[in-house]
Formats: structure tokens, sequence, C-alpha cells
């Protein structure tokens, strides 16, 4: 995980953190897709939302790439949505394009309890029917033993 930040400078400074990332395979089927790009739209613990109301643009892989907020996608050439990323101290970060999100939000204590997180996910395009994706984030405060589980309904 590389995380941009210098206040002093107004300079990204990059800082290697090792981590798990996960990401979501996205594939075109029956064209290309253009100007694809990532939304979280909420996440809630429990029956209770975490986050909701608040644009968090997630970036295509590699994230530093110019295009990793507008992504072009090609049948048969997946391409991967970052979602999170889990570092060896077990702390989640959301993979937020920049890893820059609102000041409104709590970012550090999030992931705060262990439980199951539904996230709420969106894939927008050119194309007019979005792609909404929902996931299940079983969270145990220890990056071995959580899991992803997906699809949920």
């Amino acid at each position: 995980m590389m995380l941009y930040d210098d206040p002093t400078t107004r300079r990204p400074t990059v800082i290697a953190i090792p981590c798990t990332y996960y990401r979501i395979k996205i594939d075109a089927i029956g064209g290309n897709f253009t100007g694809c790009r990532g939304r979280i739209l909420s996440i809630a613990r429990g029956g209770s939302p975490v986050f909701s109301g608040e644009i968090a643009t997630l970036p295509f892989a590699q994230a530093e790439n110019p295009d990793a907020i507008s992504k072009t996608i090609q049948p048969g050439a997946p391409e991967y949505l970052d979602l999170l990323a889990i570092t060896n101290e077990n702390k989640v970060t959301l993979a937020l394009h920049k890893f820059t999100g609102s000041n409104s939000i709590d970012w550090n204590s999030m992931f705060a309890y262990a439980g199951d997180y539904i996230f709420e996910i969106v894939v927008l395009s050119t194309d007019p029917a979005p792609l909404p994706i929902k996931l299940l984030f079983r969270w145990t405060l220890n990056r071995v033993s959580s899991e992803f589980v997906c699809p949920i309904s």
C-alpha cells in the first residue's frame, strides 16, 4: 500500500506499507466499456451504516496510472478494481483513489470492530447500465482469518 501525504510541501510523499490487497475482477461481456469507474455506495455492519452518503471513488489497479479512475474494459481483458488493503498489523484501509476521502468520515476506526460488513459498490461507465456489486466482508480483526464472501443477494 502506498500513502501519499506531505502537507508541508503539498507534494506527494510515497510511504510503502506491507499489506494484502483485495480487488474485484471486472470483465466486459459483449463489447468495450469506456470511462469505467468504481464507487462505494455504502458499508454496513450489523445492519447499521458505517459509511453512506459520501462519494468514495475506487481506482482500478495500478492506482497510480492516469486511467485508474476512468478505465476502458475490453472482453477477455479484465481489469481489477482496488477495494481495500489489510496491513500486517491488521489495519483495514479502503483503497480510495489516492487514499483520500471526505474529512467527515473517521476512516481509521471504520473497521475497529469484528463483524460482517456489507459493501455496496457500483461500477459506472458511459454505458447507461451500472454494474451493482454486493460483497460480505467477514472481519475477525485478523487478516489471516478474515474473508470475503461473494456474491450475496
